[in-house]
């Protein structure tokens, strides 16, 4: 993954988070929609060498970003107001890596990286190591006490904020880089399925192989309401996107801007969504639908953004 000397955040119910040399706030007023965001540039972070995961809560003020240098030194930062200011926060010593963050309130949060899951009670000010045999890649919560969170291979999940058992996966997973749930019942996650990109799913039942078209690699997706989702990923060299209505049959959506990779997604308000990625000029590629990604529109990046990937 390349390295990133910030981070950028949406002022929406949910954060993008994007690699950039200064933080960036997309700021809309009312109703969120990707038609007109306005991108400013914030502050940077040198001490987030690399920028992984952000989440914001749903009080949309309690913000929390993690990252690290590659492995060897963690960060944690934390904002108060939406993202306009950034704090550093206590990360426990035996932290050395982390690659997601997931805040169900503005006091609940949870993260995850090489050292198992992290969780923090005070709106990420400080964390304790709650489970060392669970290195998370990705977690998605929908209450304090309810999350899922996947390890690369494996699916975990908590239904009391404290103890996570082991889920039963379908036959074949070789991978899994990201999951994202609508509720507690209802999540999906992304990853390799006997060889091809795949995208899983439960819906108050076991985990079962979803159908989606067949492309290159998945790279992330966003779960909005109980059967409403979007995956961004790479197909033939370029962006390529897939949505569902229904959770279980997934489309490719159409007129999607040319870029050559997208790497993140997040899709905050029903069917309204943003996804960054890198374009073919290897420039900052921003895209935004407000029709859960049937049609896409080119967005404006600041001008110092360097890699928009999550």
């Amino acid at each position: 993954m390349p390295r990133v000397r910030g981070m950028a955040v949406a002022t929406l119910s949910t954060v993008l988070m994007l690699g950039v040399l200064g933080g960036i706030e997309n700021v809309m007023t009312g109703v969120a929609s990707a038609a007109t965001p306005q991108w400013v540039t914030t502050a940077s972070f040198p001490p987030l060498a690399n920028v992984r995961a952000v989440s914001c809560a749903p009080d949309k003020t309690t913000c929390v970003a993690v990252g690290d240098d590659g492995g060897h030194f963690a960060s944690i930062i934390v904002s108060n107001n939406g993202g306009s200011t950034w704090t550093d926060a206590s990360v426990p010593s035996e932290v050395s890596s982390l690659s997601t963050v997931s805040c169900p309130s503005s006091s609940i949060c949870y993260a995850g990286g090489g050292p198992g899951i992290l969780k923090s009670t005070n709106g990420g000010g400080s964390w304790v190591v709650q489970d060392a045999a669970v290195p998370a890649v990705s977690i998605s919560c929908f209450t304090t006490d309810e999350c899922t969170g996947v390890t690369g291979i494996a699916i975990y999940e908590t239904t009391n904020g404290t103890n996570w058992s082991s889920q039963s996966a379908p036959s074949g997973v070789q991978s899994l880089s990201m999951v994202s749930c609508s509720n507690q019942v209802t999540c999906a996650a992304i990853g390799v399925v006997n060889g091809a990109a795949a995208i899983i799913g439960e819906d108050d039942g076991p985990w079962t192989q979803l159908n989606s078209p067949n492309v290159n690699a998945w790279t992330a997706l966003s779960c909005s309401t109980l059967a409403t989702c979007v995956a961004v990923g790479i197909n033939a060299g370029n962006g390529t996107s897939a949505s569902t209505t229904d959770f279980t049959d997934w489309g490719l959506t159409s007129s999607i801007p040319n870029g050559a990779s997208l790497g993140a997604v997040a899709c905050p308000n029903g069917a309204s969504c943003i996804a960054g990625g890198t374009n073919n000029d290897s420039m900052p590629y921003v895209i935004g639908t407000s029709d859960n990604g049937a049609h896409w529109s080119s967005q404006t990046a600041p001008s110092n953004a360097v890699d928009l990937m999550a």
